[in-house]
């Protein structure tokens, strides 16, 4: 039988489960109490980056420091946007931490907010600040982490494709463009192990670091790629349609 905290977070309401219990809804609230549980509490794991030990939390860490949003001011909050035609994405984040809540649509534009002073603190101390794309700089993680973390990244504010080096060849090659802080990138030029040099984009404070040709491409690829069991699709398949 699935306990109270089960079928809170599976997203049951009191009614429901004090009908199912054959009991009173205050007998349920009355339980909460008993137990401090909460529906706040209970729709997604506060928790989740207290300790970034596993491939999934170095994942999402990088996600979210490309493409996520801190917030501490009013009600702490931390917010991803995406284009709709990511929210499968997006789903793969709610089940990571557990979320009963809705993905919001507007638009081209599907949106997923959290409000958590623990998952927003976590993230603070791990690097991941409110205004990070001036002050990002790369996390202390795990070496075996570190590829995952990176990937995440990449999903969130990088790309990968095909393309002709020039106009006078039909051959295509794989090109992999980071973009970030100098600091981050940097670091991760080192973690690479490439000869690219890192850029400033035409005068902005952003930067890029851009690998192309297939050998060094490829191999950066790999690094991210191998036995990797989440990550965006569609620039996934970018990455297999060139093995």
């Amino acid at each position: 039988m699935p306990t109270l905290t089960e079928d809170i977070r599976n997203g049951k309401t009191v009614t429901a489960i004090a009908q199912e219990n054959g009991v009173s809804r205050q007998t349920i609230y009355n339980r909460m109490k008993t137990q401090e549980l909460s529906h706040q509490k209970l729709k997604f794991n506060h928790d989740f980056f207290e300790n970034i030990d596993c491939e999934e939390k170095a994942y999402w860490l990088g996600f979210i420091m490309a493409d996520g949003c801190v917030s501490v001011t009013q009600q702490p909050k931390m917010a991803i946007g995406l284009h709709k035609r990511d929210e499968d994405h997006l789903k793969k984040w709610h089940q990571s931490i557990r979320s009963c809540l809705k993905i919001h649509h507007h638009k081209d534009r599907v949106a997923s907010t959290h409000y958590s002073s623990k998952m927003c603190h976590d993230l603070i101390q791990m690097g991941c600040v409110p205004r990070k794309s001036l002050q990002l700089e790369f996390p202390d993680l795990r070496e075996d982490l570190i590829r995952h973390f990176v990937r995440g990244y990449f999903d969130g504010d990088g790309s990968i494709l095909r393309c002709r080096p020039n106009q006078n060849t039909c051959r295509t090659q794989l090109r992999i463009v980071f973009i970030g802080t100098q600091m981050f990138l940097n670091t991760l030029k080192k973690w690479i192990q490439c000869s690219a040099n890192v850029c400033s984009m035409d005068g902005n404070r952003a930067y890029r670091l851009e690998i192309h040709g297939n050998k060094s491409a490829l191999s950066t690829a790999k690094l991210m790629y191998e036995n990797a069991t989440i990550y965006l699709d569609r620039k996934a398949q970018v990455y297999y349609s060139s093995l």
